[in-house]
């Protein structure tokens, strides 16, 4: 090994597919990578260049990252399900990045980060990220149809009719979702939803090539 090899550590839940792809990456880049697989983070794998992966694969942030220990070599990566979770961990040093991001360019800024730890300040715009999961989870099924139906283009007439619903109620589904998410256009909606709605919503339909809320009839409970 060359004495210019650069090493790091990516701390992981059990069975992490996300942590697997970032330390294949990171190892075809050039980096030495440590695999940790763990519930709670040994604060010795802090000190020097890290990655902690704070959410499980079903986006649920159980990683432990013990108190009181600086951050400012770590990266860590998380979804907006675990914006405050990246906001506490930023606080304390951390360079935070979205790991429902396409994996390539996600690789590439995590490259950077272990490199140059020092990133832009994101601590206000996860505490946005954050209200705006709180107010898509007070949604109701009907609504997060709706919502998905928003997303992909559909006009009130045209999510009515796919839904077998008046357009008066679609009308008040729309209403709804606006009041919820703290917006005054569909337009804003759909940008929430592309922001703060979890990665997979929208990533199934990026991946086979469908628009997202196309479904023809709706599921039970949606209406």
């Amino acid at each position: 090994m060359g004495a210019d090899q650069r090493r790091t550590t990516v701390v992981a839940l059990p069975g992490s597919i996300a942590a697997a792809a970032v330390s294949a990456g990171l190892g075809s880049g050039g980096w030495d990578v440590l695999d940790v697989r763990t519930e709670r983070v040994d604060p010795r794998s802090l000190h020097g260049p890290c990655v902690v992966v704070v959410e499980d694969d079903d986006g649920v942030a159980r990683l432990v990252v013990p108190p009181g220990v600086p951050l400012h070599r770590t990266v860590a990566l998380g979804t907006v399900r675990s914006a405050d979770v990246l906001r506490h961990l930023h606080e304390r040093g951390a360079a935070v990045l979205n790991q429902g991001a396409p994996l390539v360019p996600l690789l590439r800024l995590v490259d950077r980060r272990l490199r140059s730890p020092a990133g832009p300040p994101v601590g206000g715009e996860l505490g946005r990220r954050h209200q705006e999961v709180l107010d898509l989870d007070r949604l109701t099924p009907a609504e997060h149809a709706v919502l998905r139906a928003m997303v992909a283009g559909l006009p009130a007439a045209r999510i009515a009719e796919r839904r077998h619903l008046s357009l008066h109620t679609v009308r008040s589904h729309i209403k709804s979702v606006l009041a919820k998410l703290q917006v005054t256009s569909q337009l804003e909606a759909v940008a929430v939803a592309h922001r703060s709605l979890p990665a997979a919503w929208l990533a199934l339909a990026a991946v086979t090539f469908t628009s997202s809320g196309e479904d023809a009839s709706a599921r039970p409970g949606e209406q």
